[in-house]
This record gives C-alpha cells, structure tokens and sequence, in this order.
C-alpha cells in the first residue's frame, strides 16, 4: 500500500510539472512571439539596423524604432535616416535599405515585392527568387534569376529609377518585355536603356561595415570588367557624396595608375562613392560605411554623487548617457570598483534612464553596442552614494505622567534613616519609574532632558526617570529624542511632574491611657513611615472635616496626645528641608474607651492600666463650602416665547442657542450665615411666522439677570450613605432685561424689552461625597417694579414667576472644582402697553431651560 502511495504522488508530481512547462512555454510564447501572432504572417526579418532605423506597420500612423531581429509582415514600411541602413532578409534574398530610403514590402509564395518610395536598394537574390519593384512610375520592374544576382536600385531626386545588375544573370521584365541581362549592366528603366558598366567596384560594398575603436584606414579597390591592368600614368578619381545621385561631392582623391587607394578616417562615415576612369567611365555608386566606436560618456551620476533616500525606500538614480545614435548603451552597476561582483547589467537605447537602489556604495561603467557583436570598450566606473534622509522624528507625547507615588510599601528599615542616595539607587534597581516615557524601544536612542535651573542635560538610554531625580518634588522640563539616522526631535514644550510619598497610614491600633478627672485620656498611635521623610505633621481636630485643628510636628512616624471623649487626627511628611513630600492621609477617628462600672466595694489595685479601643477609618469630607467661592460657566439654551394679544392674536417661537453666560460669587461664614450674587446672559431669537408685507425690525435679543441675596444654612441630622445634608434659605432681588414684542399700527412687531426687578425667596440643598458635590435650588419671584423701552404706559400683573436649578462638581483639587448644571426662568405675566398711539394688551410667557459648564474655586 505505501509503495502504491509512493507512485501515485510521483506521478501527480510528474503531472504537475508538465502542467507548468506548458503554461510557461504559453506565456514566453506569447511574450516572444504575440506580435507575430497578433500582425500576420512573417514575410522577413531586420538582420541588422543602424542610426535611425524605423518601421510602421499596415494601418498604423506611428514610425517605432525595430529591434534587431523583428519580423517583417505584409505592408510593412521601412525608412532609414542619414548615416542610416537596415539590412533585410526576404525570403532567401537579402535587401540593404540605404540612408534616406524608404520601402514598403510585401511578399507572396517566392516572389518579393517592393514598392521604392525614393533613396537607394542594395540586394542580392537568391537563386529561383522573385523580386518586383515599383518605383511609381508605372512601370514595375520583375526580376528573376537563377544564379544568384547582385543588384542595386535607385531612384534619383528626379523620380527615375536606374538597375544595375553588379554580378549574375537576371530575367528581367518591364512593360511586358522579357530581356535577359548579365551582370556589369545598368538600365535606365524610363527609356528602357541598357548601358555597359565597364568599371567594377571591388570593395567596400554596402553590406561591409567597418567597426573600429581607433581612426581607421579604408581600402578602396576597383577593377576593369575585361580585367586588364592600368597603365602607369592612367589617374582615377574616388568621387564620394551624399547622396546615390552624385549632385554634389563630398570629397574626391586622385589616383595614379593603380586600382586601390586607401582613406583615412577620423570619425565614423557613411558616404556614397564611385571611381571615374581615365577616359571618363563610371563605376555604378557602391556605399561605404565606417563606424567609429566610442565610449559612451557618462553624464550622470557624475563621479562621487551622493542621492538621499527616506529609511523605507530604495532611491531612484537618474541614469544619463552622451551616446552615438547608432549604438545601444550596456551598464554595469556594481559595489566593487573592479566590478568582480555585478549588482546590475542592463541596456538602454535612449539616453536618459533611472534604476532603484537600496544605501550603499555603487560603481557604474558602460560601453556602447554597435549591433553584430561590435562592441567598445568599458568606461572608467563612476562612483557614487546611496544615503539614507535623515528624517525628523515624530515627539513622542502620549501617556507620559505628570503625578506619581512613591507607594507606602514595608521597605528596609535602614532605607528610613539612610542617605537620600541609598534611597534612589534602592528606588531605581527596583523599577520605580522605570517606564516613565513610554514609548516603543525601537523608536529611540537617546532622551535627553533639561530641567529648569540646570545647565547640564540628563541622557536616558531607556525610558527611565533620571535617577538623580527619583526623590519627591516639583520639576519643571523638556525632552528630545535622538536616533540614528534621524535628526533630532525640537524639544517638547515645559512639562511638569510631582513626585510625591503615598500618605501615611495608621499603624497597629491607638494606646490609650486611664482618663484623668477631668475626662481627659492620653493616646498615642503610630502610622507607616515613609521614605526621605524627616518628620511629620500632625493635626488632630473635634470634626472629622478638620476644622481649626491642632497641629505639632514629630521625627518619627508616631503621635502622642490627650483626648476628652472623640476626635480625629491626620498626618503628612515633610523632607530634611522642610519640604511638604506628601498629602495629608486620611482623617483617623479617634475614641476613648468607656471605663466598666466598678463597684465601690471593690477597688482596683493602684497600677496603670493601658487598653485598646477599635479604629473607625473615615474618609476626610475636605470640601465644605464655609469661606468664599467663585462660580463661572458657559452653556447652550432653549428659549420658548408666547404672547397672546387682544387685538391681533397670537405670537410665538422657540430656539435653542448660545452661548449663554454665567457668573456666581458667594461667602459663607463659620456660623453658617453668608450671601452670594449672580449674573447671567442668555441669548435668543424671536423669528415668528409673519403674514405677507409685515416685518420684524429685530430678531435677536438678550435675556440678563443679575441676582443679590442672603443666605443662611445647616447641616440636617439625615445622613444619606453617611453624609448629611446641608439645606438652608435665601432670600433678595433679582433684576431681569426680558424681550416684549410690540404691535404696531401697521401690524409689523418691534421687539423692545423690559426691566423687572423682582423680590425672590427660596430653599437651597447640597450633599457632599467624597469629592463630588451635589446642588438643588429653587426661589419664587414676585415684581416690585417694571419699566418698558419706548411705552408711554405699561403695567404688568404677575402670573407665576418661578427658577431654579439642580447640578453637580467634582473636587479636582481642595479648591478647584468643575461642574455641569441645568437652571431655568419661567414668567408669566400679563400686560398692559401704549406708546402713545397703538395699546396692547394680553398675556406673555417667558421660559429658558439652560444647560452649563462650571469651573469654580473654593478660597
């Protein structure tokens, strides 16, 4: 069964890698060889191309530059620019498509065609090919041949085309007439005239082109067609041009009785040329095509350039080349100056390229390919640099302290009375603070730290709280962050941060001594020590609120004092320089204990007698409102109007708007006697829908109030969750500018507003928990006086006039608070109002319902 297993998935294996061949001999199929596919049928292929070489397709608009190589199809066109050829490869037959030629191909079974827009033709066909040209002229040339037959063809600015048969036979067939015609024979295909060539060029020809890195020496040579010598005073002149017609000449050389000249070449060439003989004859034109290999130059990088890229990316490098149009440049990137490891080889036919590199140090060389192998040799490499950007870092600011507590744990005895250096080194092995800037360990190196009143920095490797500082105080500083291959962070604004002890905490259970005869009993407690405390205040009062307390300080974390029935203590520590290192712990009961009835008859023996007594631990309530206060807030209202007029019905609107303000400072005194005044302003819109053609002069107006009253309170004996609750009276003015819209004589309202002042009484509530603080208030009101803008007569009689409020504050600190409250005003009241003219009368309801936020503070 295992061996069954064993074959079944060599098998699948086998199958499955046949699958992916096949797929991949698809796709480089399709890669290679789609353009084939998708065009046609191929007719030819370039064998060779080069300087400008360019190819359009059947339908197409565009010239491309071909590669090597590429096939040619039906209706192809084919142009070469100056200093320019292409050699093509039809069927057996090969073509050289000279400078300033353009052709356009087509081939059926083996018979070429080629259509010769202008410029010149060099070929050789093969034996049983076909070719037919058409110049244009009407008269297409059909040439068939059975040797082999070189040719040229050439169609001159003037628009005739001349054949020239160099070497073979050819069938010839023009206008319908068969000629057989042998080799050293141009025609003239116009007037059909046959003309011996009696002068035949040996070499160069246009299919030889020299390739050299070094100026070079031509040969020319030439030869007779009945093959005799030259005379030894016989001159020849090598006539050379630019074009295949001769118009004009670009150089000439005389040559005295020899059939051979050489030619030196500087720089590269491609020029037509022909020898004239001693008697005037004239050898058909023949090319010659020399290639002067140069290096190629590189433009850019230029030797020891520096590119910045960010950590994350590769950088983009501009690659810039000075190159002759006839070559291909190849480029060679390495990290060795003698390239014995190469990073990158590529090629490229336009001048300007770019590649993608990682940091690091690079080599470039490059040389230039000439097609055919022909290649020059490599440049000198250039070297440059891929850094790395220094980016800025991002200032870290999240999670970091502004408060901590040294926690109020048993540590060493010896850590209480020891050096405060001894307490840092115990405080840092330990971890305390050791996460103090939170922040990810790969997102720096360095933290450096300045601190106010210090010119020296203090550097962090880690995220530790310099250990100099692991002591209780206020600091007041700012931060940086470093890291390789960054620039540094700005430092941070000024941060704070106290570091304080944990306060203390009582200690096993008060000692009491037997009370004296005056109910007066000595106790003495003790409470947690605490690291660098020196000494500790001690305050003990008759009210759990601590009010007017008796305060002593002691060295050691233990207290000792006489108490007549209750009271309650507290304490906190302070350092060797006097210094507050912690808050007040909480507020400690304290209760002498009841002595049992002794009967007369028996007297306890005379000895001092010491019990215990059960700690109750009650919470400090540090929040009571006795001193003054500061109130001030800012919210959003809802404001309801509605008036109901006798004379023309009914006007009415709600919005909700802001921001509305509010004010309040009070005082209350040790005999729960005190006064407090307020104001407000309250924003609004009175927008009503109107009948067409009438108007509103304004829309928006403010509702202020300012109150003064007196206030007086107390402390219930109702305890809700063991806090009671403090209930009293007030009772004053409050002064009101309300909106009142008037009617005119044209029926268009003008809002105006009237003044109110009101006498109020009322009833007040606060709770107090822990830090949070609970308010209730409500008065009634009733007007003393009124007083409208622009009436000649107004009266008012009240309804119902009514506000209160209801909220609740959080005790940030012993003083500073913040809360959210709801108060509202609802008057009703009706009216009467005459500017001298019009009178109205009616009723009108006011109501705001505000929503606020408070800050306040506790003198």
């Amino acid at each position: 069964m295992q061996k069954q297993n064993r074959t079944d998935r060599v098998i699948i294996l086998v199958a499955l890698a046949i699958l992916l061949l096949a797929a991949g001999l698809f796709y480089f199929d399709d890669w290679m060889w789609g353009n084939r596919h998708n065009r046609g049928e191929s007719i030819g292929v370039i064998t060779q191309r080069t300087g400008d070489v360019r190819v359009k397709f059947e339908g197409d608009l565009r010239w491309s530059k071909p590669a090597s190589g590429q096939d040619l199809v039906y209706n192809d066109s084919i142009y070469s620019g100056q200093d320019s050829q292409a050699q093509l490869k039809l069927g057996q037959s090969d073509m050289t498509v000279t400078e300033n030629t353009l052709v356009v191909l087509r081939r059926e079974t083996n018979v070429n065609f080629m259509n010769l827009a202008y410029g010149t033709l060099f070929g050789r066909i093969a034996k049983s090919d076909k070719v037919v040209i058409d110049t244009g002229e009407g008269k297409p040339i059909e040439l068939s041949s059975k040797t082999g037959t070189s040719i040229v063809v050439r169609r001159n600015p003037g628009g005739k085309t001349e054949l020239e048969i160099r070497s073979g036979e050819v069938d010839m067939l023009i206008n319908g007439k068969k000629q057989h015609i042998g080799q050293n024979t141009r025609i003239s295909v116009a007037d059909n005239k046959i003309e011996h060539v009696n002068l035949q060029l040996v070499k160069p020809l246009a299919s030889d082109i020299a390739y050299s890195e070094d100026p070079g020496q031509l040969e020319f040579a030439w030869k007779w067609a009945n093959g005799r010598k030259p005379g030894i005073a016989e001159k020849y002149t090598l006539e050379f041009s630019n074009s295949p017609g001769f118009e004009t000449l670009a150089a000439k050389r005389e040559v005295t009785g020899a059939l051979s000249s050489t030619v030196h070449a500087q720089e590269s060439l491609s020029l037509f040329y022909r020898v004239r003989g001693p008697g005037g004859e004239l050898s058909s034109p023949e090319k010659v095509n020399f290639v002067r290999m140069h290096k190629p130059l590189i433009i850019r990088p230029v030797a020891g350039a520096q590119f910045e890229t960010p950590s994350y990316a590769s950088a983009k490098v501009g690659l810039e080349f000075g190159k002759s149009p006839r070559s291909t440049v190849w480029f060679q990137i390495s990290n060795d100056p003698k390239f014995e490891s190469v990073l990158s080889v590529d090629s490229t036919e336009e001048p300007k390229t770019e590649r993608e590199l990682p940091p690091g140090e690079y080599y470039l060389r490059a040389k230039a390919d000439y097609g055919n192998n022909n290649e020059s040799s490599w440049t000198d490499p250039v070297p440059f640099l891929v850094n790395h950007t220094k980016e800025g870092l991002r200032l870290l600011t999240e999670g970091i302290p502004t408060k901590v507590l040294i926690p109020n744990a048993s540590y060493p005895q010896y850590l209480y009375k020891t050096d405060e250096k001894r307490v840092r080194e115990f405080l840092s092995e330990h971890g305390f603070l050791r996460r103090f800037f939170p922040f990810p360990n790969d997102s720096f190196d360095q933290i450096n730290m300045k601190f106010d009143g210090e010119r020296e920095l203090a550097t962090q490797n880690d995220g530790r709280w310099p250990k100099e500082k692991l002591k209780p105080g206020h600091y007041s500083y700012s931060y940086q962050i470093t890291r390789k291959g960054y620039d540094p962070t700005k430092w941070s604004e000024n941060r704070t941060l106290e570091i304080q002890d944990e306060p203390p905490r009582l200690s096993g259970e008060p000692q009491w001594k037997p009370a004296n005869k005056n109910g007066e009993s000595e106790v003495q407690w003790k409470f947690t020590p605490l690291l660098f405390a020196a000494k500790y205040d001690v305050q003990t009062a008759k009210n759990a609120n601590m009010i007017s307390p008796k305060e002593w300080q002691v060295s050691q974390a233990e207290a000792t004092t006489t108490v007549k029935g209750m009271a309650y203590w507290r304490a906190r520590a302070r350092d060797v320089r006097g210094h507050v290192i912690s808050e007040w712990s909480y507020v400690h009961k304290l209760s002498a204990p009841i002595a049992p009835e002794i009967p007369q008859v028996r007297q306890p023996a005379a000895v001092e007698n010491t019990t215990t007594t059960q700690v109750e631990r009650v919470r400090e309530e540090p929040y009571i409102k006795n001193g003054w206060w500061l109130w001030g807030g800012a919210g959003d209202n809802f404001v309801d109007y509605r008036q109901s007029n006798n004379s023309v019905g009914s006007i009415t609107d709600h919005n909700i708007k802001g921001t509305s303000g509010y004010v309040e400072v009070g005082f209350i005194g040790r005999n729960n006697i005190g006064g407090l005044v307020t104001a407000s302003e309250t924003p609004g819109t009175l927008a009503p829908t109107l009948p067409a053609g009438h108007t509103i002069d304004r829309t928006n107006y403010d509702w202020t109030s300012v109150t003064a009253e007196g206030m007086i309170r107390k402390v219930s004996r109702f305890n809700i969750f063991g806090s009671p609750i403090v209930y009293g009276l007030t009772l004053g003015v409050q002064q009101h500018h309300v909106p009142f819209a008037f009617i005119d004589d044209n029926l268009n309202i003008q809002l105006k507003y009237l003044s109110t002042t009101n006498a109020s009484a009322g009833l007040l509530a606060e709770w107090t928990r822990r830090r949070w603080t609970y308010y209730w208030q409500m008065r009634y009101q009733y007007p003393l006086a009124a007083t409208a803008d622009g009436g000649a007569q107004f009266s008012m009689t009240p309804v119902f006039i009514f506000d209160g409020s209801i909220g609740g504050a959080y005790n940030i600190t012993r003083q500073l608070k913040a809360g959210m409250f709801w108060n509202g005003q609802w008057h009703q009241f009706n009216f009467v109002y005459s500017d001298g003219t019009v009178t109205n009368s009616g009723f009108q309801s006011l109501f705001y319902s505000n929503l606020n936020f408070r800050l306040g503070y506790d003198f």
